[in-house]
Parts: structure tokens; sequence; C-alpha cells
């Protein structure tokens, strides 16, 4: 709340005249982005400008029904979804309070979470925005992933949204949102080092990397990182004043150069419309009140029986001996799939060699571990492995997941 009222009272300093009319800008650019919504419920036939759409009304309390019947649509529609769009409609979901798990059936959030559970640092943008959703669902942030996200960190501190490639200033300012919240103190800090080398003469900041001036759409993914950095605006210069340069206060677009380009204008006035209740997208988990609990990447999970080495080495692992050693990928060396985490499990349950290793080393304890920092495992676990556990290993499970094996 404090934010809110700092960031109002510097945009009453700036645009005196317009608040004297009702100018709110967050209505302004949400009002405008609805005259944008074409007749089947999308914006600009597009999930993330869409998504991006439902997350700037949502900061005003409202929810746009037709806006998510085409989403949910999509999911059906869509040969593949990439993931930094099921993350972006995953966030409209939570911003809007709608249902994820019951959302297109249930397919969004499988889908989902099997692309990010498979992301392994070569489309950081998505991972990013992936775990920015996993926060605003409250659920545990892999550490695994997030050391796969500092690990992707260029030396100029910046990231970049695929491996070998330069950093940019959105791709870092998702990067800044998980940092914070996952307390990354030193990898926070070169990133924000790195956004305050880009930022250019007018204070804000440019899509294109030689630019010379400001353009909303990189203003405004940068202005979200920062608040959601607990970073004081005045001691940037006030980018927000550079964002607010761009606004049409006739109509109430952010406009995107020239302005005649209204699929950019459309994008950059939902991301920027948030920032003016002083809101990120990181800031919807469980409404701003909670963080979610980050497991330590060295921590250990219960012991496991000394056979799981056979096992570890089938599939080339360095060790197997607790139970978060099984948050790796491993390739299953008869179909060449990826198998991660409960995966491993079912896996040596199922095959003919090695089922004995679960029913005699596997414990209850070892597996409602790595549930608490995997909500999939229950989902996913086999009924092959549940019906090899030992009757007193199964008894420590929760009751439906017993009562699945007399079903």
């Amino acid at each position: 709340m404090r934010k809110w009222i700092l960031l109002l009272s510097i945009l009453l300093l700036v645009v005196p005249t317009a608040y004297g009319q009702g100018g709110d800008p967050a209505r302004l650019t949400v009002d405008w982005l609805l005259s944008q919504q074409s007749e089947n419920g999308s914006f600009g036939d597009e999930i993330g400008a869409t998504s991006l759409a439902v997350i700037a009304q949502a900061t005003l309390g409202e929810t746009n029904e037709a806006a998510l019947t085409w989403l949910e649509s999509s999911v059906a529609t869509e040969e593949e979804l990439s993931l930094d769009e099921a993350s972006l409609m995953v966030i409209a979901l939570v911003s809007t309070q709608t249902d994820t798990s019951a959302f297109a059936d249930g397919a969004l959030l499988a889908t989902y979470t099997d692309l990010l559970r498979s992301e392994r640092g070569q489309d950081i943008d998505g991972l990013c925005m992936g775990l920015i959703a996993r926060q605003v669902l409250g659920l545990a942030l892999p550490p695994q992933a997030v050391d796969v996200l500092v690990g992707s960190q260029s030396e100029d501190g910046g990231f970049a949204a695929v491996p070998d490639s330069e950093s940019d200033v959105v791709t870092t300012s998702l990067c800044v949102q998980v940092l914070a919240v996952t307390e990354q103190v030193d990898s926070l800090g070169l990133a924000l080092d790195y956004l305050s080398s880009a930022q250019l003469d007018d204070d804000g900041w440019a899509l294109d990397a030689t630019a010379t001036e400001s353009d909303p759409l990189a203003t405004a993914f940068v202005v979200q990182a920062l608040t959601a950095a607990d970073e004081v605006l005045a001691d940037w210069d006030h980018p927000d004043r550079a964002l607010l340069k761009s606004l049409d206060f006739e109509t109430g677009a952010i406009l995107f150069g020239d302005g005649e380009n209204t699929f950019m204008n459309i994008v950059s006035t939902a991301t920027a419309a948030p920032i003016f209740r002083g809101q990120n997208l990181i800031g919807f988990a469980t409404s701003g009140e909670a963080e979610v609990e980050v497991t330590s990447s060295d921590e250990v999970g219960p012991p496991l029986g000394a056979d799981w080495a056979l096992v570890a080495s089938g599939f080339g692992m360095s060790e197997l001996n607790t139970a978060d050693d099984f948050f790796v990928t491993v390739i299953d060396p008869f179909t060449n799939d990826e198998l991660y985490g409960i995966e491993i499990i079912n896996w040596t349950a199922e095959y003919q060699y090695t089922g004995y290793i679960v029913q005699q080393y596997l414990s209850g304890e070892a597996l409602l571990w790595m549930a608490e920092r995997d909500s999939t495992i229950w989902d996913n676990i086999s009924l092959v492995t549940l019906q090899k556990l030992t009757p007193e290993e199964l008894a420590k499970l929760p009751a439906e997941i017993q009562a699945r094996v007399t079903e």
C-alpha cells in the first residue's frame, strides 16, 4: 500500500491536470484495453497479450469472462503452448481467482507443469515466467530450477532469452522478480546493476539495445521488476515518469513508438497498467501477502537403501542415496524419454529387475518429503509403485493415496 501511495503522489506531481479531470491512469489504460478487445474475446488473437490484458483488468478487481473463455478455448486449439504462454495464463487465472485446476478440464495446469519440469535453461524467458507462475500458485520453487536460472546469468549481470545471446532488459526483468522472491542476493544485485547500466538518458529502457530513447514496453517490464525487488523508484530517477510520457490521456493508450502498431500498443498498455496500482506479476501470489517457501538446493532428503545405487548407475546419476537425489532428469535407456522425480521411482517399480528396490528400500517418509517439494508427486505416482510398497510404508501416505491400491 505504501508503494502505491508514493507512486500516486509522484503521478499527481507529473500530471495534475489529468487527475483533476478524473484521469486515473489505471482506469484509463484498462478502459482503452477493453475498447481493443476482439469479438472473440481475445486481444490481438494472441495468448500472451490476452493474458496480460486480463491481469491488467484484475488489478482493478475486475474479471474479463470473455477473455478467459477465449484463453480456455486456446488451450484445446493450440498445437503446442510455450512455457511463457502457459505461465502467463496461469497468472491471469490466479489474478482473477479462477480455479486453475478445473480450467480447460485441467489441461492448462498439466501442460504448464510438464513444460516447467522439462525446461533446462534453453528458454530463460519461459523459465522465469514459469517460476513466477509457480510462486503465484503458492507452490515451492524447485531449487534445481533456481540453480539453473542463477547459472545462466551473463557476465554483465543480465540474462539472455536463450543461451549464447546478449542480455536483454525484458528477460532480466522477469528474472529479477524470481531472484527477489528466492532471496538470491548476489545474483539479484548483479541483475539490478545490469538494469542500471542499460537505463537511458530519459530514465527509461528500450527493447532495442542500440536505442537512445526508451520505449514503454521495456520500461514497464523493468518498473515491475524494480517494485518486486522493493527498489525505491526515486533512486532510479523516477522511470515511471518516462512511462507516463507514452500515455495518451485522451484515449488511455500507452503508445509504443509512433503509436501506429496497435498490437504493440495493446501489449505496452497491458504491461504498464498494473504499475499504476503498484502491482507486478509475482505480486499476485496469495494477494501478495505471503511468500512461497523455497527449499534449499543443498537440502538433504530422507536416506535411501544401498540398492538404489544400482538405479543410479544405470541412469548415470552421480548418486542416489537420499530422496533429494530424485530431483534430476535422466534418460530412459529403452525409450530415450526424460524421467524426473517420481518418474524415476515409477520406472524402478515397473522394471522387472528393479521392482524389489521400491519394495524393500523406499520409505513413506521419502515420498512424503518429495511431495512437500513437488505438488505433482501424488498425481503422477504409479499404481505399480503404490502396490510395491509394504503395508507399513503405504500406511504412512495420505488416505486418498492409500485408497488407490484397493480401488
